[in-house]
């Protein structure tokens, strides 16, 4: 519904970054990454320096593109960039975990995690992501405990829900794991 409006606005004043991203992050929802480089590359020859700059904003959202253009080592490279500019952004950290995690830096990933959770205790993404982590390195009963924190929180998780029974049986609770 907000596609068809965000479009004409980007049309109408394509300088106005703010349609730009609310633009493209819909793109980025309905995985039309072709239309969101498109959008990146309109931006760049408006305005090269608002572009350069990395705002977050802009930054997170590249990040997902090149996730899913599969350039993980550069999508990692702009998050660590990123955080070192704002070290203490929860949704930048919680990207930056997600990266880490896919590129087997299980041990960085974890201390992500961490910090998301020191900065908000109540985030369940962080507590999935931190028990993704556990179970790779076979703490169970600690992923356990994680995955059922973040159901705790947000119960429609499912890949939390499946973590706690994959923790549960390695643990051998069979009953509980079904």
């Amino acid at each position: 519904m907000a596609q068809p409006i965000l479009e004409e606005l980007h049309k109408k004043e394509p300088q106005d970054i703010r349609f730009s991203l609310d633009l493209a992050n819909c793109y980025v929802a309905f995985k039309q990454f072709d239309k969101v480089r498109i959008i990146f590359d309109e931006m760049k020859a408006l305005n090269d320096d608002v572009y350069n700059k990395k705002f977050l904003n802009i930054g997170l959202l590249e990040a997902k593109l090149l996730l899913a253009e599969k350039k993980r080592y550069e999508a990692m490279a702009l998050l660590s960039e990123l955080k070192k500019r704002n070290p203490y952004n929860i949704l930048l950290n919680l990207e930056l975990g997600k990266v880490y995690y896919n590129l087997g830096k299980y041990h960085q990933s974890l201390e992500v995690y961490d910090v998301v959770l020191k900065m908000d205790q109540n985030n369940a993404q962080a507590y999935l992501g931190k028990a993704q982590n556990l179970f790779y390195f076979k703490k169970y009963e600690e992923a356990a405990d994680n995955a059922l924190n973040a159901i705790g929180l947000l119960y429609h998780i499912p890949m939390a829900h499946f973590l706690l029974g994959k923790s549960l049986f390695q643990l051998q609770l069979y009953q509980n794991a079904a």
